[in-house]
């Protein structure tokens, strides 16, 4: 009937101890409720033995609150510190519950479990559950408790952040406007530099980027006044996002390598919002070694799993999803981008689902599935036409949209979507590195319909990128636009020495299918005067086969 495994005695069967449950007295399962309660108690200390779980359930079940209840908190503590948000929030839902029953004025006490449930719900993306909480412990008052100034802006600060990442930014300003009253009479607080880094992410979010860097480096001044390396680290954070928008790369490259150094090389992931999509881009476009930046996302994905915290999650799995589609592991990265879609959906980020839709049609326009990969684009449109990063995920869609049509022949819908994609970004805000990915592809639409002086123009506004950014991929970019456009005008040395510049700097930064794209680029400059190609155009042509043959990929986009 029972067995006794690693010093527990439990039943074989669950419904052999239902069965004996359901035969005892009311008053019998109160006593021995409260019998195991005592013998534990005897044995252990609940705060270092792991006893606090048990120890609340059965003084709860034995009809002693005030008993269960400590024990309640330190369970919700306890799980919260090894990362079980889930469990966590279950006990402190469970401990604020017994206050109520037993009409427990503890404010201090209320308050900090609100604060703690608000901050989880929020990781866990319960944002309406995280806004409830932190509201009622901003207005929380008893006769014996009313929160500090300090707590006031804390919890309305953390409030917002949860409406951000809801794309409520109506009422993540509300707020904010609360937590800088709160702290109106304390210029010295150590909130300021928090409350100045959510508005300047505020900022970004509405498009307003310089006035974004203006707040972030008064965030920056005020944490380092304070010695905060945690507000140090975050405002640094904004202003690389910050200048990603501004199109000033290196200025922004060195605030997120600055990020990193005072974070440990992570992200925050209980506070993972959809802007981190953009930030981790200098690590995609950037001089960062593949294996480094694989660690850096494999670690934050690990405390994101522990956590059960699914946007951040979902983060990891787009941000790893482009690095395995860069490095030729397209298996794993469709495994990983169709994750991020279902996740981002599942917590309510529109930016998130349609910039992971996107780049999984990117993936599969390059094997040659062009409806497949083009229905995802549509369904990219409606989503990030809601999303609160609007123009960042539209402007990128139509680029892909536009290299889709391009792909399946269709020069008047690649026109028509490069056009859109050139709208958008007048629009809505000018992201300096939304407009420039849309580049690459202008130019090949330009061509496609033998535009040789406006090809020229998109290609020297990439190389004016590429020379800002400074990194490898830009620069690959750029040398292989170049190459096109040498392609059209008939310059076929230069042309051959562009995508030759392009092909070994996309090999050195561990991109094999843009590299095999230059190669059969190169190979059709070799050709007789019938367009025949010659032995050195099909020995090129042979080796980029190797390689798409190997990634699954076509030549179509060649």
């Amino acid at each position: 009937m029972v067995e006794e495994e690693a010093g527990e005695v439990r039943f074989r069967h669950a419904l052999t101890r239902r069965a004996l449950l359901d035969a005892l007295t009311s008053a019998r399962t109160v006593y021995l409720h409260r019998a195991v309660a005592d013998a534990i108690e005897q044995v252990a200390d609940p705060r270092h033995d792991g006893q606090a779980e048990a120890l609340a359930f059965h003084c709860e079940a034995a009809g002693q609150f005030d008993r269960a209840l400590p024990h309640l908190l330190a369970a919700g503590a306890r799980a919260q510190g090894s990362l079980g948000f889930t469990e966590a929030v279950s006990f402190f839902e469970r401990a604020l519950a017994l206050m109520d029953a037993m009409g427990r004025e503890d404010g201090e006490q209320r308050f900090r479990v609100l604060r703690e449930l608000g901050g989880m719900r929020m990781a866990l993306s319960d944002l309406d559950g995280a806004v409830r909480d932190l509201d009622a412990a901003a207005v929380l008052e008893t006769p014996s408790f009313r929160p500090a100034p300090t707590q006031i802006a804390m919890v309305r600060r953390i409030a917002a952040l949860a409406s951000i990442q809801g794309g409520r930014l109506e009422e993540a300003g509300k707020h904010l406007d609360d937590a800088l009253r709160a702290l109106a009479e304390s210029k010295d607080d150590p909130e300021r530099p928090a409350v100045l880094y959510l508005f300047a992410q505020l900022r970004w979010h509405e498009e307003k980027f310089a006035e974004a860097k203006e707040l972030a480096a008064r965030s920056l001044s005020e944490a380092e006044a304070r010695g905060d390396r945690r507000g140090m680290s975050k405002a640094h954070e904004m202003l690389a996002l910050a200048c990603h928008s501004l199109g000033t790369w290196q200025e922004g490259h060195a605030h997120e390598q600055q990020r990193q150094a005072l974070a440990d090389g992570t992200l925050d992931v209980d506070q993972a919002f959809d802007v981190h999509l953009c930030l981790w881009e200098y690590h995609l476009y950037g001089e960062q070694g593949a294996t480094q930046i694989r660690a850096a996302v494999h670690q934050t994905l690990e405390q994101a799993q522990r956590m059960k915290a699914p946007r951040a999650v979902a983060l990891c799995e787009n941000f790893g999803g482009m690095l395995d589609f860069q490095g030729g592991r397209w298996k794993e990265a469709e495994a990983q981008l169709g994750q991020a879609v279902e996740r981002f959906r599942g917590v309510g980020s529109a930016c998130g689902e349609a910039l992971s839709l996107q780049r999984l049609a990117v993936l599969l326009t390059a094997r040659g599935e062009l409806e497949a990969a083009r229905k995802l684009l549509d369904e990219g449109l409606i989503v990030g036409s809601r999303a609160a990063m609007r123009s960042h995920c539209l402007t990128r869609i139509h680029a892909s949209l536009a290299r889709n049509r391009l792909a399946a022949g269709d020069r008047q819908g690649a026109r028509a979507s490069l056009e859109e994609g050139l709208a958008e970004a007048a629009r809505h805000g000018h992201c300096a590195t939304c407009s420039a990915l849309l580049l690459p592809e202008a130019v090949r639409v330009a061509l496609a319909w033998g535009n040789l002086a406006e090809a020229e123009t998109f290609a020297t506004r990439l190389e004016d990128v590429a020379r800002r950014f400074a990194s490898q991929a830009w620069t690959a970019m750029a040398q292989q636009t170049r190459g096109r456009v040498n392609t059209a005008r008939g310059e076929l040395e230069e042309a051959y020495d562009a995508f030759e510049g392009a092909r070994v700097a996309f090999d050195a930064i561990g991109c094999p299918y843009e590299a095999a794209r230059c190669v059969m680029a190169q190979s059709r400059l070799f050709v007789d005067a019938k367009g025949r190609p010659r032995d050195r155009g099909r020995a090129l042509a042979e080796s980029a086969e190797r390689v798409f043959a190997s990634l699954g990929a076509t030549a179509l986009e060649a």
